[in-house]
């Protein structure tokens, strides 16, 4: 019902209390949240092709972004490259969750010719 609502109505802050009345508030609160976020995420596709846009430094996207690199990464050579480049671009926290939960998803990561060097410069913050 939510998704009907939304198709025929662009500006969602318009809609709030529609929104809320339709899933609850808290529910409501939170879905405008996650909406906010996913419009600032970046094109994650280019990402893994070298382009490396500056990111704000707010915690909600910087998570959302981690989780949308595991989910697109597909394990090939070129998409390590870019991982371990990019991660350095983020705050230590979250480049080392990103290359943690990479391996997760994938452990041949952890043969990968930048590995050794991102353990070295990275391996203390590993729990």
């Amino acid at each position: 019902m939510l998704s009907n609502i939304l198709k025929a109505n662009e500006n969602m802050n318009q809609i709030t209390p529609i929104i809320y009345g339709t899933i609850g508030y808290s529910s409501g609160i939170e879905f405008i949240s996650y909406v906010k976020v996913y419009e600032e995420l970046p094109d994650v596709s280019s990402i893994y092709e070298g382009i490396y846009p500056q990111i704000k430094k707010q915690p909600a996207l910087l998570y959302a972004l981690v989780s949308a690199l595991v989910e697109y990464f597909n394990g090939s050579d070129t998409h390590k490259e870019h991982l371990f480049a990019f991660s350095e671009t983020l705050p230590t926290e979250f480049g080392v969750m990103l290359i943690k939960d990479v391996i997760i998803k994938d452990e041949s990561i952890a043969i990968h010719s930048a590995f050794d060097k991102w353990l070295a410069k990275y391996g203390e913050y590993i729990i």
